[in-house]
């Protein structure tokens, strides 16, 4: 991303783009595997889909370019952990885990759901988080190592998190829904192109759901009570429920998202 321009001028960019796009066509705006995208209208969408879709922000924040110098495999990260949630999911004995205790095989489960969020290139950041870094200079135009923010320290104690907007206690269960719808209509796919279908859909549901906010450590106490494990399903969109949910927490985003890399922290 050209140094010089904003992530609301790159928006804007797309904006016009897309009104081209819709002019010339009936279709919808595609990404590169025909695949329709949603019609994006404001910037919160637009955040999202760069942080989540690595073809999109390729195409529109000029990652490949952004993170060439960065010694960083963040995407092959998350394309090996969605196999194996596909896997843990595809498992049969998966539900009875679930209900008899979880133990161990959950937890690889649950920290392969969170950390496959945790690798996205592209996190959103609060007002109180934004203003913890500047007061460190610390230049959020080029990318910056995870471990640079997550040890940020106030008299010895972090300041910051890196917190999953949909938690993911949340975020398990949208997939084992997803998982359920799939396979009551697995008899009419073949083999094959079931487990395609299986796969995508999954990613689907952690692409929509799978953003991660940098918050301060007192903003992150707001988030409480049913805030700290639960969206309110009862709005339509993920990102609605989202956003809802740090409305409601009063954690103000800032409409910009920070680029990272390295190791990933929870």
């Amino acid at each position: 991303m050209d140094k010089s321009i904003s992530l609301i001028e790159l928006f804007n960019r797309f904006l016009k783009a897309q009104e081209i796009e819709e002019g010339e066509s009936s279709a919808p705006y595609y990404s590169r595997l025909k695949d329709p995208i949603f019609s994006v209208q404001d910037i919160w969408k637009f955040m999202h889909l760069v942080s989540v879709n690595e073809y999109f922000s390729g195409k529109w924040m000029g990652q490949t370019l952004l993170f060439k110098d960065f010694r960083d495999n963040s995407p092959i990260q998350q394309e090996t952990l969605l196999r194996i949630i596909t896997a843990f999911l595809s498992d049969e004995n998966l539900d009875a885990i679930s209900s008899t205790g979880k133990g161990q095989v959950w937890y690889l489960f649950a920290n392969a759901v969170a950390s496959y969020c945790s690798y996205n290139r592209y996190y959103w950041i609060s007002k109180g988080a934004m203003q913890v870094l500047d007061e460190r200079d610390i230049d959020t135009s080029d990318p910056v190592s995870r471990s640079k923010i997550f040890q940020i320290r106030n008299g010895g104690k972090k300041v910051l998190t890196f917190e999953h907007m949909c938690p993911a206690t949340q975020l398990i269960k949208f997939l084992l829904i997803e998982k359920q719808n799939i396979c009551k209509n697995h008899n009419k796919f073949s083999s094959s192109s079931f487990e395609v279908l299986f796969e995508s859909k999954i990613k689907e549901t952690l692409e929509s759901y799978g953003l991660v906010a940098i918050i301060t450590k007192e903003e992150d106490k707001n988030l409480c009570g049913y805030l700290k494990t639960e969206l309110d399903t009862a709005l339509s969109y993920p990102l609605d429920q989202m956003l809802d949910r740090y409305e409601k927490a009063k954690i103000i985003l800032e409409k910009t998202i920070i680029p990272v890399f390295g190791k990933m922290y929870r």
